[in-house]
């Protein structure tokens, strides 16, 4: 039996939806909830001054309708034209920007499959830090550059004026 985005929203636990399959996601460890919430206010710090939008954690949207497949990044951040309309449902339009904290447990092949589905569904651009080395992985649909410690963060179309140093992700 396949399910639907609104059968996911009735199911206790963390789960997310491949064209209308369970997925589990692997509750993770402290280091990748302090860079999440690291990304996340420093991002919002941006956001909500400027009233460009909304910055969310783990939060659903649909890549895909009939079967549904639902994903949730760590981060995103959603233009006020992507904000969903009604914020009990999964967001019917991609977020502008994803961010993956990379866990002891991911695999690259399906982080790269996980990047590239989030871009053809329509996100604008994808981040994955990777704790271990403290680095980013920057992607566009035709671009890509990997950031490392001491790097700014910068030129990111859908934030205009948004800048800050890559450490203050990592930082404790």
């Amino acid at each position: 039996m396949s399910l639907s985005g609104e059968d996911l929203l009735q199911i206790e636990g963390d789960y997310e939806l491949e064209r209308g399959e369970l997925v589990e996601m692997v509750r993770p460890g402290f280091e990748h909830g302090r860079i999440v919430i690291n990304v996340g206010a420093t991002l919002r710090s941006h956001v909500k001054p400027n009233q460009l939008g909304q910055v969310v954690t783990e939060t659903g949207f649909y890549l895909e309708r009939d079967p549904d497949t639902v994903r949730g990044p760590d981060v995103a951040f959603f233009s006020r034209s992507r904000v969903p309309a009604d914020p009990s449902k999964f967001a019917e339009s991609p977020p502008d920007l994803a961010v993956e904290v990379v866990s002891p447990h991911d695999r690259s092949d399906a982080l790269e499959e996980r990047v590239r589905r989030f871009l053809e569904a329509g996100v604008n651009e994808c981040w994955v830090l990777y704790p271990r080395t403290h680095t980013m992985h920057r992607f566009r649909l035709d671009w890509s550059e990997v950031l490392s410690r001491g790097q700014r963060v910068h030129s990111v179309p859908c934030l205009p004026g948004f800048e800050c140093l890559l450490a203050e992700f990592f930082d404790e």
